[in-house]
């Protein structure tokens, strides 16, 4: 084998490792995100009274104080301020 053709195959193997790490770095990203979505579900459905379990109490408190948080926040920022790109995340939680 020459130079040529192990320099190919090294190229070859390189390039695979980096396909098989974007798609595992999408796969983790897209796991992060159905948690997310189900945790959003779960929050909405303790809050309707829908679902009851008491090891879901911290995280919903927490999320409650999160959220009473970002609204006195709102509220401290003058309107002709610039809208910053996380306001329009925060706005995609406040729907549930």
């Amino acid at each position: 084998m020459g130079l040529i053709d192990k320099l190919k195959t090294a190229g070859e193997q390189v390039a695979a490792g980096a396909r098989e790490t974007v798609q595992e770095a999408q796969l983790r990203h897209d796991l992060a995100e159905a948690y997310g979505e189900l945790g959003r579900v779960a929050f909405q459905l303790l809050e309707e009274g829908a679902l009851a379990d008491g090891r879901l109490a911290p995280g919903s408190r927490r999320i409650r104080e999160l959220r009473t948080q970002l609204g006195e926040l709102a509220t401290e920022i003058p309107a002709t301020e610039p809208t910053l790109a996380h306001d329009t995340r925060r706005a995609k939680y406040d729907q549930t």
